[in-house]
Formats: structure tokens, C-alpha cells, sequence
């Protein structure tokens, strides 16, 4: 999915997409697009992982949500909200 008119940096796209999962009801098909931007764009930072697992808690998800935290941890292995979240998710 090209999308050139969207292009932000990592955060920005990124708290599009938290604001979305905090709103009812949820528009997951939203916030899964803007997620997949957020990877085409900035397919190394943390933070797009972090938000894909939090996006996969909303709906459920827990193996992807433990998949997208361990990617958010091998980008970032100083990502403290990840790692607790994972180790919840894992206990």
C-alpha cells in the first residue's frame, strides 16, 4: 500500500493509530491501515511494533500481540513498556 500523502514520521502515525484504538467503537479496519503505513514507512522502529501489539490486545490477539512486543524489543531493547507488557502476556 503506497500512501505518499501520509507520510509521518514514526510517532505521529503511530499516535493516529493509539487515538483510534481508544475510541468506541472501534474502528479496527482504521487503525489496522494506518498500522500498515506505519510498517511500509518505518519498517524499523520500535514503536510501530509496540502499537501492532497493542492493536492485537484490543481485538484479542495474543500470539500476534506477543510477536509484535518481541519485534518492538529486538528494534528497541531498551523499550520498558513492551518488555512489561510481554511478560505479562507470557506468564
Amino acid at each position: 500500500m503506497k500512501c505518499a500523502a501520509m507520510k509521518m514520521n514514526e510517532y505521529q502515525i503511530t499516535y493516529v493509530a493509539y487515538d483510534l484504538m481508544n475510541k468506541k467503537p472501534l474502528n479496527g479496519e482504521a487503525v489496522k491501515t494506518i498500522l500498515e503505513v506505519a510498517t511500509e514507512q518505518h519498517p524499523n522502529a520500535s514503536i510501530v511494533y509496540s502499537r501492532w501489539g497493542d492493536y492485537y490486545l484490543k481485538i484479542n490477539d495474543k500470539p500476534n500481540a506477543i510477536t509484535s512486543y518481541q519485534k518492538a524489543i529486538a528494534l528497541d531493547p531498551t523499550d520498558q513498556q513492551s518488555k512489561e507488557i510481554l511478560d505479562s502476556l507470557t506468564k
